[in-house]
């Protein structure tokens, strides 16, 4: 990378105090740095790195950022699936002299960062997690990975936990891009991470105008003197909204087949606010065991003057009650395509991955209609819509068992069939769980 310098010696006399407490691997101190001002620490939750009570120019911005957890799934189940908790036992880091926490200042494109990182072995698995922060007001939480448990194509979803405290206010907003302005989020929400414009979101404190982009991890850090493949795409990285509890701050206890729980539908207005973001790192059979593959999230300090955006319109009213229809085989090319009716919600069953089932459905003059596909636990199903000529105008590729959701609208004069297709992009060997395919007319 061009215009990258470092060491990992020679840090100013009192940017770091720190300890080591019950035992060689677990670390704390607190860190003073060109602004910032932060706690790290290994806390025994097996939850990472995390640092807390996190400030920049005396400007209360996170109480607490980890990573609870990474998600591993196979192909075909031939490993696994696992979930990753790092932090239950340090290795020493080679490019750190052998130290098993890094911290380093170095420049890259003339931007001033502060790094600081563990290393952990999980099985096969070589660990290494990050916070590369700037001197003007960007946090990059990073991980990367290499080793092959099996050796077998597979996907790590890293999740990380953000507890904001933006002004140390309990009273925060979640906003999405839209692209003409971000909108609050109403309540507790999953939702794919590419559904705002840019990738864009933002936590923001509305009384001081405070407030925090949420964006994908920047792809130029690397391991220093090793082979690096950053993930250049981000449209598999899923983002969770969620009102905050001291009890859920305990250290990842769901398993691998979970995605982020928690979410009972609370208000997130004015409420004390957790952002949590999964990220995508694929890593295939081919690449081998030595390639340090690496995702991350971004997160810019804002000091927003804008005015608040306006209220979210309200919910659209529920739907009927749905009709339940099994599904009917053959159905896997838009030829075959089963007939489905507005309303109803179709259970299916896919035996392999990259396997497909084709529904048609008729959408009135003027009406816009919702599908929503829910996977069996384990599987990752997408969502795909297609005009009456075969055209696609809509998809939903959320990873790991999230539900995918698309809307197609008609906007002619006639009624008109539209097409929607199931696709099995990863299977539970030997399940037979199946899908549930809901379509309802929303205008």
């Amino acid at each position: 990378m061009s215009g990258r310098s470092s060491a990992w010696r020679g840090l100013a006399a009192g940017l770091v105090a720190g300890a080591a407490l019950g035992g060689a691997w677990a670390q704390s101190g607190t860190v003073d740095w060109n602004g910032w001002r932060f706690q790290y620490n290994v806390s025994g939750l097996s939850d990472g790195l995390s640092l807390s009570g996190v400030s920049y120019n005396g400007r209360p911005l996170i109480d607490k950022i980890s990573m609870p957890v990474m998600r591993v799934f196979y192909e075909n189940n031939a490993c696994g699936p696992y979930a990753d908790r790092l932090g239950g036992a340090l290795s020493a880091i080679p490019w750190a002299s052998g130290a098993t926490l890094a911290r380093r200042e170095f420049t890259l494109d003339g931007r001033r960062w502060y790094e600081i990182g563990i290393r952990d072995q999980i099985g096969a698995y070589d660990l290494y997690q990050a916070y590369y922060i700037s001197s003007d007001g960007v946090i990059d939480a990073h991980v990367y990975g290499k080793g092959l448990q099996c050796v077998v194509t597979h996907v790590h979803y890293p999740n990380w936990r953000i507890d904001f405290g933006l002004d140390g206010a309990a009273a925060q907003v979640v906003e999405r891009d839209a692209g003409s302005g971000y909108g609050q989020m109403a309540s507790e929400f999953d939702a794919a991470a590419g559904s705002a414009a840019q990738h864009r979101w933002r936590v923001r404190n509305p009384s001081t105008g405070l407030a925090m982009k949420v964006l994908p991890g920047f792809t130029g850090f690397t391991i220093p003197d090793s082979n690096n493949s950053p993930v250049p795409g981000h449209d598999r990285n899923t983002v969770f909204g969620r009102v905050y509890q001291a009890a859920e701050d305990v250290g990842w206890t769901q398993g691998p087949n979970v995605q982020v729980p928690y979410g009972n539908g609370e208000s997130l207005v004015g409420r004390d606010v957790v952002l949590w973001y999964e990220a995508y790192m694929p890593h295939t059979a081919a690449e081998g065991a030595n390639l340090w593959h690496s995702v991350g999230v971004r997160m810019e300090v804002e000091d927003a003057d804008a005015p608040p955006p306006p209220p979210p319109p309200p919910p659209p009213p529920p739907p009927p009650p749905a009709n339940t229809v099994a599904e009917h085989e053959p159905n896997d090319t838009i030829g075959s395509a089963q007939r489905l009716a507005l309303g109803s919600t179709l259970r299916g069953t896919m035996t392999a991955r990259g396997q497909n089932d084709y529904f048609a459905v008729t959408v009135p003059a003027g009406a816009t209609v919702r599908a929503t596909l829910t996977p069996p636990a384990g599987a990752d199903h997408d969502l795909y819509g297609y005009s009456g000529r075969g055209s696609q105008v809509a998809a939903s590729r959320l990873g790991g068992s999230a539900v995918d959701e698309i809307t197609v609208t008609n906007s002619g004069r006639r009624d008109a069939v539209y097409y929607l297709r199931v696709e099995s992009y990863s299977h539970v060997r030997g399940s037979t769980a199946g899908y549930t395919l809901a379509v309802v007319r929303t205008r």
